[in-house]
């Protein structure tokens, strides 16, 4: 090789080196960022209360305690539109919408502390009891949490 086609073949290996840091400091910007939303809204948070049962909205929760995760089943036809999952009536998290016979994985440091959203399920180490579903339709039941 000669020296001309070295030093080319370095600054490509320069320049793709820098597009992989730029593009894994872009994820955890986008991480941080998640994060700082997931707190304002755990800040503004209030529990709702009286959940309801729908045929509509049926959903189960299984708690993955050994990986601190809980899969959210969508057991219906539907999807369920920009849902927030309610874990021991204290902790929230929002996440995408589950699609029809779908499921979301939430993990326990995504669920932040309502009001001053200081803690998450993982800091507070507390069993995951209940696990609720609120949606712009109300808070629905979810059935479990089963244990895996």
């Amino acid at each position: 090789m000669s020296r001309e086609a070295g030093l080319r073949y370095g600054f490509v290996l320069v320049i793709a080196a820098g597009g992989v840091v730029a593009t894994s400091c872009t994820g955890c910007g986008n991480k941080a960022v998640e994060a700082r939303r997931q707190a304002t809204v755990a800040a503004l948070a209030s529990y709702p209360g009286n959940p309801q049962q729908s045929d509509e909205v049926r959903l189960a929760a299984v708690d993955r305690t050994k990986d601190k995760k809980i899969d959210i089943l969508n057991l219906a036809d539907r999807s369920v539109q920009s849902p927030t999952v309610w874990v021991n009536q204290t902790f929230l998290a929002k996440t995408e919408s589950i699609p029809p016979r779908g499921q979301v994985t939430v993990e326990y440091s995504d669920l932040i502390e309502q009001g001053a959203g200081v803690r998450d399920l993982d800091m507070a180490n507390v069993p995951v009891k209940t696990v609720e579903v609120q949606t712009a339709e109300g808070l629905f039941t979810v059935m479990g949490p089963s244990r895996k």
